[in-house]
């Protein structure tokens, strides 16, 4: 079970995580908003370059990110404007809060962590604990 916001990261999604919000906190590239979130404009090369991770790495490691509730894209990049794509982080008790909403609450760790329905965490649990359901 997640107790806590790392709890469902790799240490590449942690560290990026982790760069984000030392980003925020420079005007330069963040800002808090009223509601505790942050937004962070950055391109995803000075990304990559603050991270020290390829670009593709960032990317994924991005997408991961998302898909686990712990930051939304806000916009894309706008060459024309010379903008950069914005991600709005939460605050860990927020992302907690939206994990349990949407019910990401386990997670299997291998080469990967990703989340599990707990409906299949519950089924595991009465198949593998003596003592517990019909099958041991």
């Amino acid at each position: 079970r997640c107790v806590t916001v790392e709890d469902a990261h790799t240490p590449g999604e942690q560290l990026l995580l982790e760069v984000l919000y030392r980003l925020a906190a420079d005007p330069r590239w963040g800002r808090q908003e009223p509601d505790g979130t942050w937004l962070v404009a950055i391109s995803m090369d000075e990304l990559s370059r603050y991270v020290r991770l390829h670009r593709t790495n960032v990317r994924n490691n991005l997408h991961k990110l998302r898909d686990k509730l712990a930051l939304d894209l806000v916009a894309l990049e706008d060459v024309h404007e010379q903008s950069a794509r914005t991600y709005r982080l939460f605050p860990a008790e927020q992302i907690l809060t939206r994990r349990r909403s949407a019910g990401l609450e386990w997670v299997v760790k291998n080469r990967s962590v990703a989340f599990v329905p707990a409906e299949a965490v519950a089924e595991a649990l009465d198949r593998d604990l003596p003592g517990r359901g019909s099958a041991q």
